[in-house]
């Protein structure tokens, strides 16, 4: 019998680029929103009013959600009970092929 080591998460670099980017001008937005609402940095005309801040803000966080989407995605496809399986359905026939021949 063969002891399978678990599955370790592979780390957050391996992400696609464009969503690491996508992230890196999400957290660049939601910091200059932060800094405006405090007054620590001011901004120019259009882009000091309420509503154009609420815009960065939730479009920072709109930048945010596909490296959430793909960290959980990656999580889940790892867990053996789930059923998500990314082998190949030959894989799995021959998985099955043997284990009927077992029996």
């Amino acid at each position: 019998m063969t002891n399978k080591q678990p599955r370790q998460m592979r780390s957050l670099g391996d992400m696609p680029r464009p969503v690491i980017i996508c992230e890196v001008i999400g957290v660049i937005l939601l910091l200059l929103v932060y800094l405006a609402v405090n007054d620590f940095i001011a901004l120019p005309g259009f882009m000091s009013s309420k509503n154009a801040l609420m815009v960065m803000a939730f479009a920072g966080l709109g930048c945010l959600v596909p490296a959430a989407i793909n960290i959980v995605w990656r999580a889940i496809s790892a867990m053996p009970s789930v059923g998500i399986d990314s082998k190949s359905g030959a894989a799995k026939k021959t998985r099955q092929n043997k284990n009927e021949k077992k029996q």
